[in-house]
C-alpha cells in the first residue's frame, strides 16, 4: 500500500548481502526480516526504518501453517536457531509445535522486531491495520513526513485480502488477527509467553483475559480453519 500510494517500487530480500545498496533508486521500499547488526544500521543511516508487527501467537500460527508449503521458509535469518522442518504435519495443539514455539529459533525471529522497534520511525501492528487501514496508513505517512495522496483510499480498497493476486497459491491466507484465540490452548499459551516474554512485552502484546479454548474444541477450530479456502479465494470483507 505504501509503494502504490507514493508511487515507488520495493524490493524484498532474505538478507543484506541480496541488494545492491549502491544502485537502489533514491526512494524505494526495502522489504526485509533481518537482525539490528552494526553493519545494516550503518547502510540504513539517513532511511526512514518502519517495523512490523503481530500478537507472537498469530505469528507462530502463521509459520506452521506457511511452513507446510513453502520450504523456503529456511532462509529466513539464513537457518539461525534451525529451520521450520518440525512443524511439517504439526498443528497448535502439537507438541512439536510447542518445541518450535520455545525454541531459539522462534526466539530469533521474534527479536528482529523488536530489535528494530527501538528506532524505528513507526511500528505497524498488524492488528491495527486490519481494523483501521486508513487511520494506520495515515500515521505512517505522517511519521515519514508524508502527506496522504488522492488516491489514498483507492488504493487501500485495492488491497483487501479477496483483491489481491497471490504471490503464491499458500503465500496469504485469513488475512485477520487473533486465530491464535481459537486454536492455542491456555498450557501452550503460558509457556510460550513466558518464553517470549520481553517480546510480547515490547511489542504491546498480551494473553492475558482471552478465554483459551480446551483441547478437543481447538483441534476441532484448527480442523474447521484449513477446510475453509484461503482469505483471496472466499472473498471476505477483510484486508
Amino acid at each position: 500500500m505504501l509503494s502504490a500510494c507514493l508511487g515507488i517500487g520495493e524490493i524484498a530480500a532474505h538478507k543484506p548481502a541480496e541488494v545492491d545498496w549502491e544502485s537502489l533508486p533514491p526512494e524505494c521500499l526495502v522489504a526485509m526480516h533481518w537482525h539490528r547488526d552494526p553493519d545494516l544500521e550503518r547502510i540504513l543511516q539517513g532511511y526512514g526504518i518502519l517495523v512490523t508487527a503481530r500478537h507472537p501467537l498469530d505469528v507462530l500460527v502463521s509459520i506452521l501453517r506457511f511452513a507446510q508449503y513453502q520450504p523456503a521458509t529456511a532462509r529466513w535469518l539464513e537457518g539461525e536457531g534451525g529451520n521450520e522442518n518440525a512443524l511439517i504435519g504439526a498443528s497448535p495443539t502439537d507438541g512439536r509445535f510447542l518445541e518450535y514455539a520455545l525454541s531459539d529459533r522462534a526466539a530469533a525471529l521474534f527479536s528482529v522486531s523488536v530489535d528494530w522497534s527501538e528506532i524505528a520511525l513507526a511500528v505497524v501492528r498488524y492488528e491495527d491495520l486490519v481494523v483501521h487501514p486508513r487511520q494506520t496508513l495515515v500515521r505512517v505517512f505522517e511519521a515519514l513526513g508524508e502527506i496522504a495522496p488522492a488516491n489514498f483510499d483507492t488504493v487501500v480498497e485495492a488491497h483487501r485480502i479477496d483483491k489481491l493476486p497471490p504471490r503464491s497459491p499458500h503465500h496469504a491466507w485469513r488475512g485477520q488477527p487473533g486465530v491464535w484465540r481459537d486454536v492455542i490452548v491456555e498450557e501452550y499459551r503460558h509457556q510460550i509467553y513466558q518464553r517470549h516474554r520481553s517480546a510480547f512485552r515490547a511489542l504491546g502484546y498480551t494473553i492475558e483475559g482471552v478465554p483459551a479454548p480446551i483441547l478437543k474444541d481447538a483441534q476441532q477450530n484448527w480442523i474447521r480453519l484449513l477446510e475453509q479456502p484461503p482469505a483471496w479465494q472466499a472473498a471476505p470483507a477483510t484486508r
